[in-house]
């Protein structure tokens, strides 16, 4: 990948490249931009529903706080003609991956997009650096990104599953017969 001499070590995806790695309907996400501070997004209802779905939430001062959040961690793209088209499809390409359905879920989504371009970015820093006291220190920061990342998903699923566990326990008895038995544990107190 080239580097720019103005993008301060960051890595430029050359822009043929660029185009196809956020192919999206022409309908949708026609032009983001921002000025001073206030980001605006031109699409159809295409590009609304799909900012819903990315963000589990249909509020549009939740979906600009969540996007304006990640494009300041998670640039794509160096321009200075405030255009954030790419830098927005990316972004809500990452959310939609991990597929929010509630806004919990949309600012944990945001959370973990964020640690993984954290952690992806002082691996790089680590393998690039050219002391060994930076190398260990960025290796050290890339690997507690990544059991954030980690405790993240886990603390979705939990989410997702409404705090349910589900433990089983498997007998083997005599003769190689096996008996498994599910018990389902919501992690309260016996009432009753």
């Amino acid at each position: 990948m080239k580097t720019d001499k103005k993008a301060k070590g960051k890595a430029v995806v050359p822009a043929e490249q660029a185009k196809d790695i956020a192919k999206v309907p022409a309908n949708e996400f026609r032009k983001v931009t921002a000025v001073d501070g206030v980001m605006t997004i031109q699409g159809e209802k295409e590009a609304h529903d799909r900012l819903c779905n990315a963000m589990g939430s249909d509020d549009a001062n939740f979906q600009t706080m969540l996007l304006n959040n990640l494009l300041n961690i998670i640039p794509q793209s160096i321009k200075d003609d405030g255009d954030y088209t790419f830098d927005v499809r990316v972004a809500v390409s990452m959310l939609e991956g991990i597929g929010p359905t509630d806004g919990l879920e949309g600012m944990l989504a945001a959370q973990m997009v964020a640690t993984h371009h954290m952690s992806m970015l002082t691996m790089r820093k680590a393998v690039h650096s050219t002391s060994a006291e930076l190398r260990q220190a960025n290796a050290s920061l890339a690997t507690k990104f990544s059991r954030t990342f980690v405790a993240q998903m886990e603390a979705l699923a939990k989410h997702r599953r409404k705090g349910e566990q589900v433990v089983r326990h498997v007998t083997v008895a005599e003769g190689g017969q096996a008996v498994i038995a599910n018990n389902v544990n919501t992690g309260g107190q016996n009432r009753g």
